[in-house]
């Protein structure tokens, strides 16, 4: 039968490696949260670019990419304004918006799906 030191030594082992577990698992988890976090700036970055991409298309089809930042900054002030003051006329602006767009993505599916 092993000594109360004896006990007490073994327990103080077995506490020393339950900490060291305890500290790889706290590494663990910290580098699977700051990859976690990391992943999530990414994604949040690329839905960004993606929104930015997409207005710039816009703009191109407005007719409007090249032209002075100031003036299309200036207009999309005043757009923004109008719908303030009257947001009926999203509406009919929506509508125009989005039948254009339709109707340059069936022309771009009848040119790609034609060989």
């Amino acid at each position: 039968m092993a000594s109360g030191v004896q006990q007490l030594e073994a327990l103080d082992r077995r506490l020393e490696e339950a900490r060291k577990k305890a500290d790889a698992i706290a590494r663990q988890k910290a580098a699977l949260a700051a990859k976690l976090r990391a992943r999530d700036t990414v994604k949040r970055r690329k839905e960004e670019t993606r929104r930015k991409i997409e207005g710039g298309g816009l703009l191109h089809i407005a007719g409007l990419l090249g032209e002075d930042p100031g003036l299309v900054l200036g207009g999309l002030l005043e757009l923004s304004k109008a719908l303030e003051a009257h947001p009926e006329r999203a509406l009919v602006w929506k509508s125009r918006g989005d039948s254009l767009l339709q109707e340059r993505a069936a022309q771009r599916k009848g040119t790609f799906g034609k060989v």
